[in-house]
């Protein structure tokens, strides 16, 4: 009769062993050995580069004590042999399945030789598997074949098999992971220096160094680039990287020991290991959840989860964000981006420069095409919020110098002052700050700091785009162009204020002016009252992002710089534009020369002489768009391309020809 239990189990695994290709085997130890290569020096693999190597090697899930029982088992030196190193995975793999045997027989109490969904759930735990009811359900439902919602043992080491193979992702998991990765790849493959942006786009926090790390214990051929599964692989690190670090966090806030964490501790968690998280949200999806006081780490990771799903935006930003979308998306078409910036307007962020406002269009736009989608427009969004909140945290710090955790009052309203300085709070509206004083903490300066901009961005919805201050500003504006004090101003004494706002009228602009003012003069007389003004006003912003636009299309295709060389050049433009009026001048640029000439291989005195030549095109008038004041973002690219084309002492006779 066939051999039943554990034992018998153990016996038909390894006749199934023996029955294996030879193949396989020698395809399996040769990965093994190409994971060695890797990390060996002289012939030997030292034992603190033992994980990597397993990692490198396939390993998923690795359990340290079983690596230390193993190895203490082959060897008592500190380095193995590239023989150890394939005997000693052989032992751990041996190893590993004895441990699930043991497990399995643990969580059956009863000795019925079958686990229900509960008990199964259990012993993922003891194994350090932090596991979803949607993951236990799909691979109960993949190994239970007899369809009985129990899982024998067999079943039980078939299922620790498919957890490893699909890296402890669900089904739909898996799809969005290849969907994003396709998002991101090139040719097949994702580059290493674009999984930061990947993970950027997903909302998760690792450090560009922390990302090169993991990416190098999968990237076994070091070719810098990553296959699709290779992807996945390196997610799952990212996740138990990321699952680590959140419960040496949760063990450290978790002072007696209980194991639970009250529900106000879980921002300074989240803060900790590098999230910005906005409260109203936090406790919004804890209550969907059901958590109202206090949260487990399960619970912890589980809330995670949803507020990651809704890219830690509370119900209500989802919705106004639908709703600006459909307001302005042409239906069956994706956003443009100067489209983009309308939504933002309408959305109450309307401080955003036109270069901030791209820089960020781009981390979303990850294929490339210029155009942005409901859920690129959502991460936009997330991650300005995430700014935001980033900001206030630094502003306190900058106050709090004496790490105590709490600033007075009036350091609290010099924070909001820094904020303002920067353009990181309105800088027309009262200080968050005011009153009697008191100490703040760091949570409550951001939460008063998230308050107050989310009642700032319902007034800028509520005035069309504008705050009370501008509104009163644009007042003004009316009455100085109103000479006659007629009540309206008509297109002659508007021809003014179009000159101001911008510096060249180009041919393509004027009947795109004229039409504008057609549709508002809705008197017909030719002249404006003041809510055409406010209107043509706003046009009149969106008409300048659209040249702005444009003005960097033709600059790109003229240069024939790539995606990834004018996001390059962009944050380096961002860096440069200290007073981030979109706008450098030579005393900015010259400031931080040494990496424009880094970026171009030229020396200060060209990047000089390349500036002073683009600024004289402007003076005499052979550069119809350009900016007078200095060298905006299409402009930039222009000089990056003129010092990359540049050559020694015949720069001049070459840029001629």
């Amino acid at each position: 009769s066939a051999p039943d239990g554990a034992e018998g189990s153990m016996e038909r695994r390894a006749s199934a062993a023996s029955a294996t290709p030879k193949q396989s085997d020698l395809k399996r130890e040769g990965k093994w050995r190409l994971a060695f290569g890797r990390l060996a020096s002289g012939g030997q693999l030292r034992r603190e580069s033992l994980l990597r190597a397993m990692e490198m090697s396939g390993f998923q899930h690795i359990i340290r004590e079983w690596v230390d029982e193993v190895y203490e088992g082959i060897t008592m030196v500190s380095s193995l042999t590239s023989a150890e190193y394939v005997k000693f995975l052989r032992g751990y793999e041996a190893h590993k399945q004895n441990q699930y045997i043991k497990a399995f027989e643990a969580a059956d109490e009863d000795q019925s030789g079958q686990l229900d969904v509960s008990e199964l759930s259990q012993v993922l735990d003891s194994l350090g598997w932090t596991s979803s009811p949607e993951l236990i359900s799909e691979v109960v439902e993949e190994v239970d074949e007899d369809r009985s919602g129990l899982v024998s043992l067999d079943e039980f080491l078939d299922l620790m098999g498919l957890l490893g193979n699909t890296m402890g992702f669900t089904r739909k998991e898996r799809e969005d992971l290849h969907e994003i990765f396709g998002r991101f790849a090139a040719e097949g493959d994702i580059p290493i220096d674009r999984l930061h942006a990947a993970l950027a786009f997903l909302g998760y926090t690792r450090s560009e160094k922390e990302v090169r790390e993991l990416a190098a214990s999968v990237d076994l051929d070091g070719g810098g680039c990553l296959s699709a599964r290779e992807f996945v692989v390196f997610m799952r690190f990212v996740i138990n990287a990321e699952v680590a670090q959140l419960r040496e966090v949760f063990l450290e806030q978790d002072a007696d020991e209980s194991g639970f964490l009250e529900l106000e501790e879980l921002e300074e968690v989240l803060r900790r290991v590098g999230f910005f998280p906005d409260r109203e949200a936090v406790m919004e999806i804890a209550s969907d959840l059901g958590i109202s006081d206090a949260l487990t780490f399960d619970a912890m990771l589980l809330l995670l989860r949803a507020y990651r799903d809704r890219e830690g935006l509370t119900r209500k930003d989802l919705i106004g964000i639908g709703e600006a979308y459909e307001r302005y998306a042409t239906p069956g078409e994706e956003l443009s981006q100067v489209e983009v910036g309308r939504v933002l307007r309408w959305l109450g962020y309307t401080n955003l420069p036109f270069e901030k406002q791209q820089l960020l269009v781009q981390k979303v736009d990850a294929d490339a095409s210029g155009k942005l989608g409901l859920e690129e427009v959502t991460k936009l969004v997330r991650m300005l919020v995430e700014e935001q909140i980033r900001s206030f945290h630094v502003a306190f710090q900058l106050q709090d110098q004496s790490r105590r955790g709490s600033v007075s009052m009036q350091q609290a309203s010099q924070a909001w002052s820094w904020l303002r300085d920067r353009g990181q709070a309105p800088p027309d509206e009262m200080s968050a700050f005011s009153g009697e004083e008191r100490d703040i903490s760091l949570g409550e300066f951001v939460q008063i700091g998230v308050a107050f901009m989310k009642q700032h961005r319902v007034k800028m919805r509520e005035n069309g785009g504008v705050s009370e201050a501008q509104a009163q500003q644009m007042i003004k504006m009316f009455e100085e162009y109103d000479d006659d004090a007629s009540g309206s101003i008509s297109f002659k004494e508007l021809g003014r204020l179009i000159r101001g706002m911008f510096s060249v009228i180009t041919e393509s602009m004027r009947p795109k002016l004229d039409a504008m003012m057609r549709e508002v003069d809705t008197n017909g007389r030719g002249s404006l009252d003041f809510q055409d003004f406010k209107l043509i006003i706003k046009q009149f912003l969106d008409l300048r992002d659209e040249e702005l636009a444009e003005k960097e299309r033709r600059a790109v295709e003229s240069t024939s710089f790539s995606p990834g060389e004018v996001k390059e050049f962009r944050e380096l433009f961002n860096q440069l534009d200290e007073d981030g009026d979109c706008v450098l001048e030579w005393v900015e640029v010259k400031k931080l020369v040494g990496k424009i000439c880094g970026a171009s291989g030229r020396s200060p005195k060209e990047v000089l002489r390349a500036f002073q030549e683009s600024q004289l095109r402007k003076a005499t008038g052979c550069d119809h768009s350009a900016n007078q004041h200095g060298l905006d973002f299409p402009e930039f690219l222009m000089l990056m391309s003129s010092l990359s084309s540049m050559g020694g002492e015949d720069s001049t006779a070459s840029r001629r020809g």
